[in-house]
């Protein structure tokens, strides 16, 4: 019998709150690290991190293996 994929990612902690100050000096600031955990088994157990959405202009990128949210462009008030 193998495990199917019953059990969802569970983040420690379950939200989180990041405030960003804009400015010409966020190059490859630190933004916030995510942790979660799956009950699954085998391949089912894998957690892939992405941004969905609200990326305008790209300025946010993920290290796969930290799952780290950084600031790697400039960004400017308009």
């Amino acid at each position: 019998m193998a495990d199917i994929n019953d059990n969802a990612p569970e983040f420690t902690p379950p939200t989180m709150t990041v405030t960003l100050t804009e400015g010409n000096s966020t190059n490859g600031t630190h933004v916030v690290q995510v942790n979660a955990t799956d009950k699954d088994e085998g391949d089912n157990k894998l957690i892939t991190y992405s941004i969905s959405g609200g990326n305008v202009g790209d300025v946010f990128q993920i290290d796969g293996d930290t799952v780290r949210y950084t600031s790697f462009e400039n960004t400017r008030t308009i």
